[in-house]
């Protein structure tokens, strides 16, 4: 039985799930676009969840994939069947995206990454800014970020570090406990042991400080990640996007420095 659970009903399981996650009723019926009312009924087995309804809720609460098919015998349903993989011609659309998404980019870096955060595509600009910290397709940012020798290029690597931490504990509960994965996010929180001290805890957005000879370089990131598709090989690709954060790297790239963008107008929190 997943994670040692010895529910004997969905409701319960879902109970377990929504507090795992820290959640409350109406915080999961708000984030599924279900009544709260409906979200009780459900836990306490006043009512019967539909397929659909269980993927919508495992879905708001991030259940990984492989712990879902037992909330589905729970509710006395079949689980759904895997989706096919990609057949030979929709996987090359997808790639094409993928490494048209990846040029278009330029003068500017990006990468793209797989599960495990190993390079598996890269744009020129990208190839030349990586080429003098020995990093390459194939490569892994965890391992390079977890080498205290090699990050040393990176100027506030305990805060890269944290940030990292943060985003690889999100992923192992949203996709379930890979063992690769679970493995990088140890080695993770033992480079945090050897990370610069006094730095700040990580903010929603990190820049990435670099150190390359007489060069500073900073960039802010934008991590996309693909969506809509259930093929396991593609489902978990990343997109990562770098920007200049400051006027110094705009220049050497040849773009318009940040504080010259226009301002965007968002819209006051409530």
């Amino acid at each position: 039985m997943p994670e040692g659970s010895a529910e004997s009903s969905f409701g319960a399981a879902l109970r377990r799930w929504r507090r795992k996650r820290g959640f409350s009723q109406l915080l999961l019926a708000v984030t599924a676009g279900v009544s709260s009312r409906h979200v009780s009924f459900l836990e306490t087995g006043r009512a019967k969840p539909s397929a659909e309804m269980i993927r919508v809720l495992a879905d708001a609460i991030t259940i990984p994939m492989e712990e879902r098919p037992y909330l589905y015998r729970l509710a006395g349903l079949s689980a759904p069947m895997p989706t096919a993989p990609l057949q030979p011609e929709e996987r090359a659309a997808v790639e094409a995206a993928l490494m048209s998404l990846l040029h278009r980019h330029a003068p500017l870096p990006a990468l793209a990454l797989d599960r495990l955060w190993r390079l598996v595509a890269v744009n020129a600009p990208a190839e030349r800014l990586l080429a003098p910290i020995s990093l390459s397709v194939g490569d892994s940012l965890l391992a390079f970020v977890t080498d205290p020798v090699r990050s040393a290029v990176l100027d506030n690597r305990g805060e890269v570090v944290r940030h990292l931490a943060r985003r690889v504990a999100a992923e192992v509960l949203q996709l379930g406990r890979d063992p690769a994965l679970v493995a990088a996010l140890a080695e993770l929180e033992e480079a945090l042991t050897d990370a610069p001290e006094g730095e700040p805890l990580p903010r929603a957005v990190v820049p990435t400080r670099l150190r390359l000879g007489d060069m500073r370089l900073s960039f802010w990131t934008v991590l996309a990640q693909l969506g809509g598709l259930e093929d396991l090989t593609v489902r978990d690709l990343k997109v990562e996007l770098l920007f200049p954060a400051d006027a110094a790297t705009a220049a050497l790239f040849g773009v318009t420095p940040p504080s010259q963008d226009a301002p965007l107008a968002l819209a006051p929190a409530d």
